[in-house]
């Protein structure tokens, strides 16, 4: 399992727990309104992908719907980000470097109810309804119909 740089776990006061504490530690400071606060001019999102190209098209959509775009390429990367600012909503990738998309999502519902929406290759049955138990509010496979994923973002908003 990847983890979180040392360089930034060593920063918390944390540093003799196990990495999965760390993260939950890191996420809950952010959650809970510990280190960062959203801009208020701008609505936030939080894309968790690791395909550049498809990072790039999520981006692109969502700030031509005017959103502030955070980008993360793992989970790990996604909760040190979320401890800086919380997003409106947050696209999540299922397959991710490291700790799994699935286990970000466990981790952001135990502080936060912000919309998560799955963007995922992952067709299988199985996987849409444990990541909807997990917690996630939609679940969107790849490809995608950019327009769809907007127009899904604004019914969950």
């Amino acid at each position: 399992m990847g983890g979180i740089p040392d360089s930034v776990l060593s920063q918390s006061p944390l540093s003799s727990e196990p990495k999965q504490s760390k993260v939950s530690h890191l996420l809950a400071l952010g959650l809970n309104g510990g280190m960062g606060q959203e801009l208020a001019s701008r609505r936030v999102a939080m894309i968790v992908e690791d395909d550049a190209a498809i990072s790039v098209v999520l981006r692109t959509m969502l700030e031509d719907e005017g959103y502030q775009v955070l980008c993360a390429a793992s989970a790990e990367q996604a909760t040190v980000a979320l401890a800086e600012q919380l997003p409106e909503i947050a696209l999540v990738d299922l397959r991710l470097p490291g700790l799994q998309g699935i286990d970000l999502v466990r981790l952001i519902r135990q502080s936060s109810q912000i919309p998560i929406v799955i963007v995922t290759a992952q067709t299988d049955s199985h996987d849409v309804v444990a990541c909807l138990e997990a917690g996630a509010d939609d679940y969107i496979t790849k490809p995608f119909v950019p327009k769809e994923v907007t127009a899904r973002i604004r019914s969950i908003l």
